[in-house]
């Protein structure tokens, strides 16, 4: 989505291809570019919620989350790489130190 830089108006929307923006959690970081930002994805998954089942340990798993850059002129996402982890906030990537 662009936005008008004075006032936050949707100038216009870009879908994404290339990354299935219902299937996953996906978090925006930092630019690659002045036309590319790298968005993280992290499928959804089902928890098991049955009376029985067993108490979730204080150390989440590790899952898998994949990066991409994504164009947003064209809205095209190409894969740059994945890896496991238990939060997104652990994972380094090329930018702004701190970027979110």
């Amino acid at each position: 989505m662009h936005l008008d830089k004075d006032t936050g108006k949707v100038l216009r929307k870009v879908p994404v291809r290339g990354l299935s923006m219902t299937a996953n959690f996906v978090y925006l970081r930092s630019w690659t570019g002045p036309q590319e930002i790298i968005a993280l994805a992290r499928p959804f998954k089902c928890l098991d919620r049955r009376d029985d089942a067993p108490a979730p340990t204080a150390d989440p798993e590790y899952v898998p989350f994949t990066a991409y850059a994504v164009n947003v002129n064209t809205g095209q996402a190409r894969k740059l790489a994945t890896c496991t982890a238990q939060d997104f906030f652990p994972i380094v990537l090329p930018g702004f130190p701190g970027t979110l």
